[in-house]
């Protein structure tokens, strides 16, 4: 189906990005906004206009039943001024897949990543110049159901939104601290795990807030069956060294397909790092890191990027926590090193997985 775009970029003027806009507060002045439908998921009018408010019906769907999903991307500013965003594609078919989990809509990517292009032309301006600052995206689509009834929505509004931010982790005080912990679960098999659906991340905060009141930033999840083995963080991928290999756990349906994720696994082994999909008990973690076989533990993720863990308080069955401490993570720095340096434009990836705007 032929759609068309109607833009008005007039609130541009006069924005200015903050020194220090924080992770998720400063809104880019733009949005775009469609009104899709199960059967016309491609529509006819895709709008580019003023950042505002939405007017939703109280019985609106999603509402009451929380059919939404999301995705995060991140455009950057080249070390040669150049506008780019990263994966694009693969974030609008990850987008799409989670609609297809969610039994949303039967979402077009071409169409998916021309909207985000589009917008993104509209929004350059918005993409910090500071190094390590981007724009991040947030496409959104929610079901929108003037109706209160638990069923498939068939109206839904999709929007891409953006914000310019600084570091994710810019306002912690001290070290990365994190909790696992076999009383919380984040995802069943045969569920919605994989989905940047809204409802996975409402039902992370108990454990969070709970890791939290203990004096721990992140939570991060065991598998639920046998509530043994690592899955990862409430809202990033897990990572360990061990005996020089970069593990991480195996994507059995549980755990978000994360394209940072993705993508260091592939830069590992371009460079000669080998690399293993695995899964690790909780137990077998904490007896492999005081042997010394576990050196580094790191997350990674579109928000946060690539960050060290320094310190994992490990709670099982109802023993008191265990602590381990870390603190050198060489192969996070070195792989860290070379994914910052692509997303500037500036090492051999670049060509491979940033899309000029």
């Amino acid at each position: 189906m032929k759609y068309k775009f109607e833009i008005d970029n007039s609130a541009l003027n006069g924005f200015e990005i903050p020194a220090e806009p924080g992770f998720g507060t400063v809104k880019a002045p733009l949005m775009l906004s469609a009104d899709l439908t199960k059967s016309q998921p491609t529509p006819e009018v895709v709008h580019i206009n003023k950042t505002e408010n939405l007017s939703l019906d109280p019985f609106c769907s999603t509402l009451h039943y929380g059919q939404s999903i999301f995705e995060g991307m991140k455009a950057y500013r080249t070390t040669k001024g150049e506008a780019v965003v990263f994966r694009a594609r693969e974030g609008m078919a990850r987008f799409a897949r989670s609609a297809e989990l969610m039994k949303m809509l039967d979402l077009d990517v071409d169409f998916l990543f021309d909207c985000l292009m589009t917008y993104l032309r509209e929004v350059k301006d918005c993409i910090p110049t500071t190094p390590g600052h981007a724009l991040y995206l947030r496409p959104l689509l929610f079901a929108n159901d003037p109706m209160i009834k638990v069923k498939s929505g068939d109206m839904y509004k999709f929007l891409i939104m953006s914000s310019p931010v600084g570091d994710y982790f810019a306002t912690a005080k001290s070290k990365t601290k994190v909790l696992v912990s076999d009383q919380y679960v984040r995802a069943l098999p045969g569920g919605t795990g994989e989905a940047k659906t809204a409802a996975n991340y409402a039902q992370s905060l108990p454990a969070l807030n709970y890791a939290q009141s203990l004096g721990y930033q992140q939570v991060i999840y065991v598998d639920a069956m046998t509530r043994l083995f690592i899955e990862e963080l409430g809202g990033m991928n897990f990572f360990w060294v061990e005996d020089g290999v970069l593990c991480t756990p195996p994507l059995t349906g549980t755990i978000l397909h994360g394209i940072t994720r993705k993508t260091i696994l592939e830069i590992a082994n371009d460079i000669g790092i080998e690399t293993s999909e695995r899964k690790i008990a909780v137990k077998e973690l904490r007896d492999k890191v005081q042997s010394g076989k576990i050196s580094e533990v790191f997350a990674s993720g579109t928000a946060a990027v690539m960050n060290p863990l320094d310190e994992i308080g490990i709670q099982v069955d109802g023993e008191e926590i265990t602590t381990l401490s870390f603190d050198e993570f060489p192969m996070m720095d070195r792989l860290k090193t070379i994914l910052l340096a692509t997303q500037r434009g500036e090492s051999e990836f670049s060509d491979r997985y940033l899309t000029k705007i």
